[in-house]
């Protein structure tokens, strides 16, 4: 079975991908809520607040991955080609976790690292998900 999916294609297969330490916990994390709507006047103790039907917030998630290669040259053309197909947004699904297609948009690199082989190549990519309830 498919571990991870990126643009529907799996992960492994195109780019040597694997999901890193706490993938599933940060992009399965609940979103928060926009700021309920209130109203304070001067006539009225207090203030009013409406709070039925609130709305979730955008959200920003930090994603590791890792790539898994036989030779340096080969982690830097799965790294860039990974990034390239991510560059303009991307859906990400995780079949054995749920049902759900983030659709998110790369906005940062919080950490890079290859190890002195050259092989092993951990990569943290932060996401934003515009709508979290349009999975």
């Amino acid at each position: 079975m498919t571990e991870l999916l990126i643009n529907n294609k799996d992960a492994f297969e195109s780019y040597r991908v694997k999901m890193g330490n706490g993938f599933v916990d940060a992009i399965d994390a609940p979103a928060d809520y926009k700021d309920y709507v209130s109203n304070e006047s001067r006539l009225e103790n207090g203030k009013r607040c409406i709070i039925k039907d609130r709305k979730i917030k955008e959200r920003e998630v930090t994603l590791p991955f890792v790539i898994i290669a036989s030779t340096r040259a080969e982690t830097n053309e799965c790294k860039n080609k990974l990034l390239g197909d991510i560059r303009d947004g991307c859906t990400i699904s995780i079949p054995a976790v749920n049902s759900y297609t983030y659709k998110l948009v790369p906005i940062g690199y919080s950490s890079y690292h290859v190890n002195m082989k050259g092989n092993l190549c951990t990569l943290k990519i932060k996401f934003l998900e515009p709508n979290p309830t349009d999975r």
